[in-house]
């Protein structure tokens, strides 16, 4: 199966909070494609409160993942969500980036991304 994780499931990640380490162990990676955006290294990269440790960390992670670069037709499709969902232009892409690649976005932001009937989500923290 693919998938494409949030920028918060990152922070979980490196946070160490519970609820996100099934997404991160080997038989998971190994078993799964997991894709990214450039925009989801971009925003989890200038968090502001992130460390030196954190970013090596970080790095490392999406070093095994496939980074899928913005296209014309990616573009269109995060227009498209962006105008009709109303969503920041971070996750217009990363919903597009979803959507193209038929991949689930997994996130703990579910709200912003409720609305969007063409891509499927999954939430770590759903009912904590």
């Amino acid at each position: 199966m693919k998938y494409i994780f949030d920028t918060n499931i990152l922070i979980y990640f490196v946070e160490q909070q519970s609820g996100v380490e099934k997404y991160f162990t080997e038989s998971f990676l190994l078993e799964n494609e997991i894709i990214t955006s450039p925009v989801i290294r971009i925003e989890i990269l200038s968090y502001a409160e992130i460390t030196k440790e954190e970013k090596l960390k970080i790095e490392g992670i999406l070093s095994v993942f496939r980074v899928e670069e913005i296209n014309r037709e990616l573009e269109d499709i995060a227009i498209h969500f962006r105008k009709e969902h109303k969503l920041k232009l971070g996750d217009a892409i990363i919903a597009a980036t979803a959507f193209q690649h038929s991949a689930t976005l997994v996130t703990n932001n579910t709200k912003d991304f409720k609305n969007i009937s063409e891509i499927r989500i999954e939430s770590p923290m759903r009912g904590k």
